[in-house]
């Protein structure tokens, strides 16, 4: 429920589980704790931004890393990781007052640009879409996203060629 989710990152759930991702080296544990932290943010606004004021900065790049490394180096842990990871993201991203500077994290757009080149799950397609969706929502964003034309490219062979309806719905 919200209120416990706020409790826990008003507590600095988010900031613990974040120092203990960032010396995790073990597949197991780092899907363990990108659930946890899945689950601390399914909070209300205010408590995500006060988390993010805390800890974004740490943990966003952090994320991103995660990414990264689990996309290319495929395992069975991979598909759920990247889908905590997503979700932690969409999470932060509901909130308009951080779409901007989650945006301006170096890589998340590069990220974001894998959906149509990666064997993703059918929800993790769906995830990045709707990601890059509320970005977009964003004055702010909307001239960087229309500049990189690899990230347009992505988004429209999603909008096309993808077998999920979702996935092609949040991509329009």
């Amino acid at each position: 429920d919200d209120m416990q989710h706020n409790a826990e990152l008003y507590l600095g759930a988010a900031n613990v589980l974040c120092l203990v991702l960032s010396m995790s080296d073990k597949d197991d544990e780092i899907e363990s704790i990108c659930s946890a932290l899945e689950m601390v943010y399914r909070a209300e606004r205010e408590a995500i931004i006060i988390s993010y004021q805390d800890v974004g900065a740490a943990l966003v790049p952090l994320l991103l890393r995660l990414l990264d490394r689990y996309e290319v180096g495929r395992n069975v842990l991979a598909e759920a990781t990247i889908e905590h990871i997503s979700r932690i993201l969409l999470h932060m991203t509901r909130i308009s007052e951080l779409r901007v500077p989650l945006a301006n994290h170096p890589g998340l757009f590069t990220v974001l640009e894998r959906v149509a080149t990666l064997p993703l799950s059918v929800e993790n397609r769906v995830l990045r879409m709707r990601l890059l969706a509320n970005l977009a929502n964003s004055d702010g964003n909307k001239e960087t996203i229309f500049e990189r034309s690899s990230l347009l490219e992505s988004i429209m062979k999603v909008a096309t060629l993808d077998k999920s309806d979702n996935a092609r719905e949040y991509a329009a």
